[in-house]
């Protein structure tokens, strides 16, 4: 019963995000900007660079009062990212605004194809199952992690999305990457929140 109801909010997100790409939150070019400067290795030291640059998005984010979540796309052949962002929930007012969406949307825009086929998504926390189901409908390839997320995660920790057979893509992910300073920056931020009070 769980598969089936994960393969099904797969199809369901993968459908909405290829039929109506008007619902999904606007774009905020200032973190979302190419990083010409930046070209990471190749090989095994990719990851922790890429996932470095993720945390200092998710930094940024929890900066302007947002949940620490920070993304970034590379470009497999190149080492380029292409694209990185931090949550907006708050700022946009939308629970989709999450900074791997955002990240995959501006790497769209930016290689001018909605087909990432070339590209690796890094992000901080294990991806929900909106966030999973748009790395299917955008073709990425390889999906890397930091912390899991017991509440929302897509990719074994709540619901388990790779395990299930998609019809035309196949999805490398793995998890665990830098993921003691993701879940720190996390910890934190809820901290801080919860001595601040209620929120208005």
């Amino acid at each position: 019963m769980r598969r089936r109801r994960a393969a099904l909010a797969a199809l369901a997100v993968t459908h909405a995000l290829q039929s109506t790409p008007h619902r999904l939150p606007p774009l905020a070019a200032s973190s979302l900007a190419l990083d010409e400067a930046t070209t990471l290795p190749f090989g095994p030291a990719r990851d922790a660079a890429a996932m470095a640059i993720a945390l200092d998005e998710a930094r940024a984010a929890a900066s302007r009062g947002e949940v620490p979540v920070g993304a970034v796309v590379v470009d497999d052949t190149t080492g380029t990212i292409i694209a990185r962002a931090g949550n907006a929930v708050e700022a946009s007012h939308d629970a989709t605004a999450h900074a791997e969406l955002r990240a995959m949307r501006a790497a769209a825009q930016f290689v001018e194809n909605w087909r990432l086929q070339d590209a690796t998504l890094y992000c901080t926390l294990e991806p929900c199952v909106v966030c999973l189901g748009a790395a299917y409908a955008f073709r990425i390839p390889s999906v890397v992690y930091g912390a899991p997320d017991h509440r929302m995660g897509a990719a074994g920790s709540w619901l388990d999305l790779p395990s299930e057979t998609h019809p035309f893509h196949s999805l490398n992910i793995r998890g665990g990457v830098r993921a003691d300073e993701s879940a720190q920056l996390l910890k934190d931020f809820f901290r801080d929140r919860r001595k601040a009070g209620p929120r208005m």
